[in-house]
This record gives C-alpha cells, structure tokens and sequence, in this order.
C-alpha cells in the first residue's frame, strides 16, 4: 500500500500480485501516476471495481459498501459445510477470560513498505 498526502489531496494505490487498485481525491493525480505506471509497466485498465482481493465492492448514491459474501459463501461450498445445520448454542460463561477466545478464522494480508 502506497499513500500520498498533499496539502489538498490524498492518493492511494493498493497493489496485491498483478493487481493494483488506484484511487484518490484529485482525477489529475489519479491519471498521472496510471500514466507514469503505463510507461514502465503493461497496465489494463479494467474499469470499475467490483472485486478486490476477494472483497466485493457494491455503489450506492454517493457510497460504496465492502462485503466478502460471495468469498465466504464460495469457502463453505469449498469445505462442504453450506447445507449443514447449525449448531445448538453452547453455555455462555459469567466471565470471560483474556485468551480465551478461540480464532476460528483469520485471513490477514502483510503488507512491506
């Protein structure tokens, strides 16, 4: 992840394998740094965002929303557990002790600047 702070303006560019995501509060910075990219590197430009990193990116009238359902639906079908039942609820404790909790699932992304 690359950031850029101006004095007005913000830029922004993700970059995960061959896939790079640009965005930022200026158009004209936006497009330069895609214009510099282009001359080093073959970009294509595919547009607007739908999916990144399996995260899927939803607009609605001036805001965006970020959901991993279809990551998460495609996981349970992947380990044969999306038309299993659910389970019972177990005894909830009075107290909860620090390092108690059980991680069922953690995706992380490391990320070197």
């Amino acid at each position: 992840m690359f950031l850029h702070f101006g004095e007005s303006t913000t830029l922004l560019a993700l970059i995960y394998m061959y896939d790079i995501l640009i965005t930022g509060s200026s158009p004209t910075q936006i497009s330069s740094l895609i214009t510099k990219l282009d001359s080093v590197f073959a970009l294509r430009d595919l547009g607007r965002l739908f999916y990144f990193l399996d995260i899927e990116v939803s607009y609605n009238e001036g805001s965006i929303h970020l959901s991993q359902t279809k990551y998460t639906s495609d996981l349970l079908h992947r380990i044969a557990t999306f038309d299993t039942k659910p389970a019972k609820p177990l005894v909830l404790l009075d107290k909860i002790y620090p390092g108690s909790m059980v991680i069922l699932w953690k995706r992380s992304l490391n990320i070197a600047i």
